[in-house]
């Protein structure tokens, strides 16, 4: 077995693709219906901060709607270009909380993997947030899969979610799962360890192991800390399923979330 340890599936846009690409299309067009609702028509530009391999962005290009991303990866982006072709208005390589988008601002900004768990305090998540919001038009709309608290596992490591195989494109197979390894619930920070096993993927090894720290909301905390930059507003939330979309409610949100802020058409007053 080809084992190599320390690195991320994030080095594999291929295998990227394959396991974080959505599937099937039904809950991707309940999450395009959604946008078209709020705006009152299709969007005009859609940007994600954090794009991947255009893993949420290639829907947009298949309905003829400019995109643009960034990501920190050159690889993910060299592939999010050539997936995107002649729908691609703008790709970056940086930083999330540090966007150097020229082409912008766009009508519509997602970030729709959870990548911004990652920030584990305010100042870090204010900074990414704050900047995404620049980018966005007057009247826009950013959808941000975010995660608040949920009661703490029965055990450890305890397993969240795991599928595959899925084929990877230029030849093998791929399987991803992920698990809890502890709770910090003075500070709602999990641990999580990723682990992806890979099968006759070209250049990829078979096995591909990451831990990190993911942050969960509590629901006024989220709320109270929108405060901070007042022109965005909540407007909607959704739980994203395999083949639909689950409106979710204020007062018993729980777990992986999709809030939608619409940015204010005129600088708020104080």
């Amino acid at each position: 077995m080809n084992l190599m340890k320390n690195q991320s599936f994030y080095e594999y846009p291929l295998v990227y693709d394959a396991l974080r690409t959505p599937q099937d299309p039904r809950a991707v067009e309940k999450l395009y219906d959604a946008i078209v609702k709020h705006l009152g028509h299709p969007p005009k530009s859609v940007m994600d901060p954090a794009c991947g391999p255009a893993t949420w962005l290639i829907f947009f290009c298949n309905q003829n709607i400019p995109v643009a991303g960034n990501d920190i990866v050159p690889a993910m982006v060299d592939t999010a270009i050539q997936k995107c072709g002649n729908h691609a208005l703008e790709f970056i390589v940086g930083d999330m909380r540090d966007l150097k988008f020229k082409r912008g601002p766009f009508e519509v900004a997602l970030e729709l993997n959870g990548t911004c768990l990652i920030f584990i305090d305010e100042p870090n998540f204010y900074q990414f947030l704050h900047g995404l919001a620049q980018h966005v038009m007057p009247g826009g709309l950013i959808l941000l899969t975010i995660f608040f608290v949920e009661p703490c596992p029965s055990h450890y490591p305890f397993l969240v979610d795991q599928w595959g195989p899925m084929p990877v494109q230029g030849g093998g197979k791929a399987w991803i799962s992920y698990e809890v390894l502890a709770t910090d619930t003075v500070h709602n920070i999990d641990k999580v360890r990723r682990t992806v096993r890979t099968q006759d993927v070209p250049g990829c090894p078979n096995l591909l192991v990451d831990e990190y720290d993911a942050f969960s909301w509590t629901e006024q905390g989220f709320l109270n800390f929108l405060k901070s930059i007042p022109e965005l507003q909540v407007i909607d939330s959704f739980s994203i399923e395999s083949t639909d979309i689950k409106r979710t409610q204020w007062g018993e949100q729980r777990g992986e979330t999709t809030v939608v802020l619409r940015k204010a058409e005129k600088p708020p007053l104080f």
